[in-house]
């Protein structure tokens, strides 16, 4: 993730990830429905018991923020380059 700050000027991100509860910092999944077991949160994020979804900031550390908040995003793709995520 710390490769993408450094190619893009250090925007934030939609990183697809997202908190299974308003207080929640050890159960969180990603879009696909798979639990994500790294964390890098800032200071004392999370810190909103609305803000269900994640941005990764500069520096590549993690905050919390509206799931209606509009965030440049990431995909994962294969190595042919098609989309991995399935809905």
């Amino acid at each position: 993730m710390l490769f993408l700050h450094r190619t893009t000027g250090g925007d934030d991100y939609w990183i697809g990830l997202y908190k299974s509860a308003p207080a929640a910092t050890d159960n969180c999944y990603w879009v696909d429905g798979n639990p994500s077991t790294f964390r890098k949160w800032i200071g004392t994020e999370p810190n909103s018991a609305t803000d269900m979804c994640i941005r990764m900031v500069s520096g590549g550390s993690y905050r919390d923020i509206s799931c209606n908040s509009l965030y440049r995003y990431v995909c994962k793709k294969d190595a042919a380059g098609k989309p991995m995520l399935r809905m």
